[in-house]
């Protein structure tokens, strides 16, 4: 799915902000959310996979892990990069930390799943059983 999202922003981005804005008055705020695109799209290059791993580790009862991984992608790096990124750069480029926020975010939950895969977790999960 993020595959066909990024193929429509990347292709398709003018006629996606045409939806909702009336191009022939508003040409500026055109180009701009068009070059916003260009920073903004890596997001969903990692937005699924992270729900995904957060999602798995809940399944697997590990809410603690679950948890984490949810805060970083929602909440702490996007909220922290975005307050870097604003103090390091002079203009509307800073938005790009929404997308370096998922890619750290999925290197956290890659790390995490690495260490509860589903060999290791069915495991656990049946020592606690017994």
């Amino acid at each position: 799915m993020s595959g066909g999202f990024i193929t429509a922003l990347l292709t398709l981005n003018e006629s996606l902000i045409l939806l909702f804005v009336d191009g022939k008055s508003d040409e500026k705020m055109v180009a701009m959310a068009t070059e916003l695109m260009a920073y903004v799209w890596p997001v969903f290059l990692f937005a699924g996979a992270n729900m995904l791993i957060s999602g798995y580790l809940t399944a697997v009862h590990l809410p603690f892990q679950s948890g984490l991984v949810a805060l970083c992608s929602s909440l702490v790096l996007p909220g922290g990069f975005l307050f870097l990124l604003y103090i390091l750069l002079s203009d509307y480029r800073f938005v790009a930390a929404l997308a370096v926020a998922e890619g750290v975010t999925f290197v956290i939950a890659f790390i995490i799943f690495l260490r509860h895969t589903p060999s290791t977790a069915v495991v656990a999960i049946g020592k606690s059983l017994n």
